[in-house]
């Protein structure tokens, strides 16, 4: 049954709180996990993360333990684009040379593809669709944007089932940022990963002990 998250004891901005409502859906799961890989970063939950976003502060980062839910792609929208070496933003081919309008540059060669991957993520107090960047994307796929392009231009559509067998219902941390974005009158927000690790059984195991001493102990 779909509920909506928890409300917040921290203070949100209403216009950021009306876009988490409409974006937001809570499912109800119960995720546990740690890493040594994000141990010295605090786990928050999607809610926490978004309830700091306001007027005032309209990005916000933090380090969430959440489920791929899938990988939410659509038919002809690349999971992938040719990134600028130095910038890391979208390139674009002006016949025979690649441009990065950003640095306002010619590229001396074609440049590295870098992924792109659309996902619904979930955890105890909501769902969200996020945006799966580099590094990140490359360590839960297991290989580069730019060999992902090749398989996919050798076999259509095969590399994208494997990777949604692969990635969906994986647990996972993630260092996700959240940002308000208005284009015209419409305001929504953007949530963007950089940096993930999938959620090993030690993790979970490691985390349910930390918990259980924690208790023992109050």
């Amino acid at each position: 049954m779909i509920r909506r998250p928890p409300r917040s004891t921290q203070s949100r901005s209403s216009a950021a709180s009306d876009v988490y409502k409409r974006q937001v859906h809570g499912q109800g799961l119960d995720i546990a996990g740690g890493s040594d890989g994000f141990k010295p970063y605090k786990f928050e939950t999607l809610a926490e993360i978004c309830s700091k976003l306001s007027d005032e502060n309209p990005t916000v980062w933090g380090d969430v333990r959440c489920r791929i839910v899938n990988v939410t792609h659509l038919r002809d929208t690349p999971l992938y684009f040719a990134a600028c070496p130095q910038c890391n933003r979208k390139a674009t081919n002006e016949g025979r040379v690649w441009k990065c309008n950003y640095c306002n540059r010619y590229l001396e060669k074609e440049p590295e593809q870098r992924y792109r991957l659309p996902v619904s993520l979930v955890d105890s107090t909501g769902e969200v669709q996020a945006i799966l960047f580099d590094p990140g994307a490359t360590t839960l796929v297991g290989f580069s944007a730019t060999e992902f392009a090749r398989r996919d231009r050798e076999r259509p559509d095969a590399p994208l089932i494997a990777l949604r067998e692969k990635l969906r219902g994986r647990d996972v941390f993630l260092r996700i940022k959240f940002a308000i974005e208005t284009l015209d009158i419409e305001t929504k927000i953007r949530v963007s990963v950089f940096r993930a690790q999938i959620m090993s059984y030690a993790d979970v195991n490691r985390l349910l002990l930390n918990q259980l001493t924690e208790l023992m102990e109050s």
